[in-house]
């Protein structure tokens, strides 16, 4: 089920919830899957944030973050994506063109395809010398599933996980990872539509 673990445990911030237990000014953040909007991780550098580290290959995305700014240093900017092991891989264009989102998982009905470099979470937290991560944010059309197996099964567990549930079966998909996340000692914190918010305690 996609009840509330937690109430009264989040603010919104931007289209989500962000649990009230993690101070931003400190918080290590990885925000993967960034397309055409940083509204939230603007709103996180206006609450304190300083390190918020954002991936994503699509180049839509890589001219919006080159023209974005970053006067106060705290976004920083990789243009590769996550994966479950560190390879090449194919991203496949929308089926409506005025869609920045590219996914891994095949065809999506659109026409064209850009290669690009895929990291672990594990591997991109090592290159940045990171031995621990707070907030794993992941917006990442279907390919969360793969993300984050290969996350738990490096031994990375985030304190928080802020997910968009993706794909043919985004309900299904919600109520099964959150099953999953509960076993692991996460609790579902917040939620707006498939933006789901869990916290460990």
């Amino acid at each position: 089920m996609l009840r509330l673990d937690a109430t009264g445990a989040t603010d919104a911030v931007g289209f989500l919830h962000w649990p009230r237990a993690i101070d931003p000014s400190t918080a290590i953040i990885y925000s993967v899957g960034v397309g055409e909007d940083i509204d939230v991780e603007r709103r996180l550098v206006a609450m304190g944030a300083r390190w918020i580290w954002l991936f994503d290959p699509t180049p839509r995305s890589i001219r919006y973050m080159q023209d974005a700014g970053n006067a106060d240093g705290a976004l920083h900017f990789t243009p590769v994506g996550a994966w479950s092991k560190n390879s090449t891989l194919t991203f496949h264009a929308p089926a409506d063109p005025r869609f920045v989102s590219h996914s891994v998982l095949g065809p999506q009905g659109g026409t064209g395809s850009f290669e690009a470099q895929v990291r672990t979470i594990a591997t991109l937290m090592h290159e940045r010398g990171h031995d621990r991560l707070d907030v794993l944010k992941l917006n990442v059309e279907g390919a969360e599933d793969a993300i984050l197996e290969q996350a738990f099964a490096d031994g990375i567990t985030p304190r928080s996980i802020i997910c968009t549930w993706e794909g043919r079966w985004s309900l299904a998909k919600a109520v099964h990872w959150t099953s999953k996340l509960r076993a692991r000692g996460y609790q579902l914190v917040g939620r707006k539509d498939w933006y789901c918010t869990y916290l460990r305690p």
